[in-house]
């Protein structure tokens, strides 16, 4: 039924991409497109840790490993299940 998922992609501090002015090549989740149109808002988003995380020690979005040696982001992208 191709129904949508979240995959998250973990890489390092200030790695990820999800700027919507950016040309897909540079997104880190990439875009869906509906035959060659790229759909908007399909480029994902990015979340990071910041004082906070590292802090607290609360989980972050994505199981990031939030510490002052080791930053670290995820980008959340839209999959898709095969037909």
């Amino acid at each position: 039924d191709n129904k949508p998922t979240e995959r998250i992609i973990q890489v390092g501090w200030m790695q990820c991409c999800a700027n919507p002015l950016d040309v897909e090549e540079e997104l880190t989740c990439g875009v869906a497109k509906a035959g060659n149109k790229r759909i908007e808002d399909s480029e994902g988003f990015c979340c990071g840790c910041n004082l906070e995380d590292i802090t607290s020690g609360i989980p972050t979005r994505g199981s990031l490993k939030c510490s002052a040696l080791s930053m670290s982001e995820s980008a959340h992208c839209l999959g898709f299940d095969d037909l």
